[in-house]
């Protein structure tokens, strides 16, 4: 059953299996989460969530990212979620189901926080995570039966969580039984107008996921088999698929963390491409003399942010930076990419729209092929009676067009903002990239 071989597979994974290319990977995606979690920090919806779970307490605490609060471990675990993921910066993989497979540092640091584990339990608790959630992602698509992608999130969290709260082979088979079985999250989430949840939606798997464990560990015993069963997960969200545990890292394969991208731009990862381009060509192009913008790219991109009607007319953040149409148009206008773009203002601007109208997308199957090895896109303005044409195969951040750790600090910088002073930022940075030399994991917490 995948259950027992995904339990026995988390139990048996340790630091020794982990390369040094794994590691520093690993390391780079803490702290790509730090700056993801301070830049959503004032965001009226996060601020609403962490009121609400900060005042929360129990037996067991841990502590919530850069607001300093302790909660109840499991809303500790939604509220950094929330924190990470809300404005849609954090990394991404994609393969049959697309991911944010950072999401899972919402429970993974909550839980290293609660259960006293060290800098190297971290590192093999996300390496874990990100493991399972894109093993997944390689196997079945969730979306084109109308499930949300976070429900893989209800496999990797929990394997993550119970290997830090030291739960045995059979606890974490329970642990998957109780975290998947109430919890199934539809893709109406993604669809139209996208609301709030859309931020918080795998922050609240990362609670789930907490609660199971928990639950598992005093001996609740979970719906099984929850794979296979009549009703379970391969009949209800998917369809059976293949998923040969032993082809995961430290059994034989690469690990799949070190196949992830970070985002440069804080805009939805089929759009990163596009905004590469807009950057290239922004001190060539000007935005008042463009007449139109011709882009082709992969089927996933047209069908995901540049379909639907709200992304030719976005009215909040949350659609506006999964529009492609919006990002291309915006980034034109101002010659830069950054959370600025998003504010209501923007967001509902005359000029973007009359921008809007002059863009055009349409999929190219060559492009569409390649998608998962790469992802291409073609850029062709016209503008002033010139054209200008570009064509990118990997964004920014892709491991085939890497950050550079300057950059990745600038980012950790831009997303801290001003609520560190310059001497704390460096500090948790060297805190980060040492994290395996830490005997507490909570050190963290005093520092961001």
């Amino acid at each position: 059953m995948l259950a027992e071989q995904l339990a026995e597979y988390a139990d048996e994974l340790s630091y020794d299996d982990l390369d040094d290319e794994t590691v520093e990977t690993t390391k780079a995606r803490l702290i790509d989460s730090v700056a993801c979690a301070y830049a959503g920090r004032d965001e009226p919806p996060v601020e609403s969530l962490l009121r609400y779970a900060t005042r929360k307490n129990g037996e067991r605490d841990a502590s919530v990212l850069v607001d300093g609060a302790t909660t109840t471990v499991e809303h500790s675990a939604f509220a950094n979620g929330a924190l990470i993921r809300y404005l849609d910066w954090n990394d991404t993989y994609l393969s049959k189901e697309p991911a944010h497979p950072s999401d899972n540092f919402g429970a993974v640091l909550a839980a290293a926080d609660a259960y006293d584990a060290s800098g190297r339990d971290l590192l093999v608790a996300a390496v874990l995570a990100y493991e399972a959630q894109c093993r997944l992602c390689d196997a079945a698509s969730l979306r084109k039966n109308g499930w949300d992608h976070v429900n893989y999130g209800l496999v990797s969290a929990t394997l993550a969580v119970g290997k830090l709260a030291g739960l045995t082979q059979d606890e974490i088979v329970e642990a998957l039984g109780l975290a998947i079985n109430p919890h199934a999250a539809m893709r109406q989430a993604r669809a139209g107008e996208l609301s709030e949840w859309k931020g918080f939606a795998f922050a609240n798997v990362d609670r789930n996921a907490v609660v199971a464990v928990e639950l598992a560990g005093e001996g609740v015993e979970g719906p099984a088999p929850i794979f296979e069963g009549k009703f379970g997960f391969f009949n209800q969200l998917t369809g059976e698929f293949d998923l040969d545990v032993d082809t995961f890292g430290g059994r034989g394969g690469e690990f799949k963390i070190n196949e992830t991208y970070i985002k440069y731009y804080p805009v939805e990862y089929h759009a990163q491409a596009a905004v590469n381009i807009v950057m290239d060509l922004i001190d060539e192009v000007d935005a008042d003399e463009i007449d139109r913008i011709e882009n082709e790219t992969y089927e996933a991109a047209v069908s995901i942010i540049s379909e639907e009607e709200e992304k030719w007319d976005p009215e909040t953040r949350e659609t506006a930076d999964h529009s492609m149409p919006y990002c291309i148009a915006r980034a034109f206008l101002d010659g830069e990419m950054t959370l600025e773009q998003f504010s209501e203002e923007k967001i509902l601007g005359d000029d973007v729209r009359e921008l809007m109208d002059k863009i055009e997308i349409v999929e190219n199957t060559d492009y569409t092929e390649a998608y998962g090895e790469a992802f291409p896109h073609r850029m062709v303005v016209h503008a002033d009676g010139e054209t200008y044409e570009r064509e990118l195969e990997y964004p920014k951040g892709h491991p085939g067009n890497p950050l550079s750790d300057d950059e990745l600090e600038d980012k950790l910088r831009t997303g801290v903002g001003d609520a560190l002073g310059d001497d704390e930022i460096t500090e948790a940075l060297d805190w980060m990239r040492n994290v395996e030399e830490k005997d507490d994991a909570s050190g963290l917490f005093e520092l961001v």
